[in-house]
């Protein structure tokens, strides 16, 4: 027990005083992957960019009254513009 208790007090001490400050440098690793993430936000942006060409943003007619929902409502809820509650699906089963 007494082992354990003495290398445990060790690493406390270790570990609260840490390495100096002179020690710690950054290193080449450090410095590739931050080259790393860069080249992958810009490849991701390339990506998005490509991606959000092909989208078709063609909107379909609005409603009569210039509001125009999801899904064809008028935002109210309803179905076709009503604004009443939706009517429940039929299971299949």
């Amino acid at each position: 027990m007494s082992t354990l208790t003495s290398l445990l007090s060790v690493a406390l001490v270790a570990a609260q005083e840490g390495p100096a400050p002179e020690d710690v440098k950054a290193g080449w690793l450090g410095f590739a992957v931050w080259i790393g993430l860069a080249a992958a936000v810009v490849f991701l942006s390339f990506s998005l960019r490509k991606h959000l060409k092909r989208v078709n943003f063609d909107e379909g007619p609005d409603a009569p009254d210039g509001r125009q929902g999801p899904h064809g409502t008028d935002g109210a809820g309803g179905r076709n513009g009503t604004g009443g509650p939706r009517e429940p699906r039929e299971s299949a089963g």
